[in-house]
């Protein structure tokens, strides 16, 4: 909510014409996700509600944990960078430079790989199936479904 203007924004900034999702109720939401191929997208209840619908999404947290807040599939991904006041779990923050110092490429790079395996299953219901734990960087003997991609700030 709030952000129309920025997307509007980067879309008017994409080399392919891309489409805008209108704000909707939950029903209509959760219809609109089961078509996705991927979600992608900050912690948030569309992020977690793709997810219960076995969409593939690409989780991007700033001030909360994702060994905490999953999401916890094998196939999952997550990108997030090492910050020395988080995770503080705020809505709202005056400094919001843990999201925004997130690379794009980075990013980039969990996208088309995530794309890239997708493409070579036979649909996304068997790239579900897959799931491996991995060992979170940064959290060591924690076990977390989400591959966590850490920089170091």
């Amino acid at each position: 909510p709030g952000e129309r203007g920025l997307a509007e924004q980067v879309k008017r900034h994409m080399q392919r014409p891309g489409h805008l999702v209108p704000e909707m109720g939950l029903p209509a939401l959760a219809s609109f996700l089961r078509g996705c191929d991927i979600f992608i997208g900050g912690d948030s209840g569309p992020l977690h509600l793709a997810a219960a619908l076995g969409v593939p999404v690409l989780g991007l947290y700033g001030p909360s944990d994702p060994v905490r807040n999953g999401p916890f599939r094998g196939t999952d991904r997550v990108v997030t960078v090492a910050r020395p006041c988080g995770p503080c779990y705020k809505r709202n923050c005056a400094h919001a430079w843990c999201m925004d110092s997130i690379p794009v490429e980075q990013v980039w790079q969990a996208v088309t790989g995530m794309v890239g395996s997708l493409a070579g299953r036979s649909g996304k219901d068997e790239a579900l199936r897959a799931s491996e734990s991995r060992s979170c960087p940064g959290n060591p003997g924690k076990e977390n479904r989400a591959f966590c991609a850490k920089e170091k700030a």
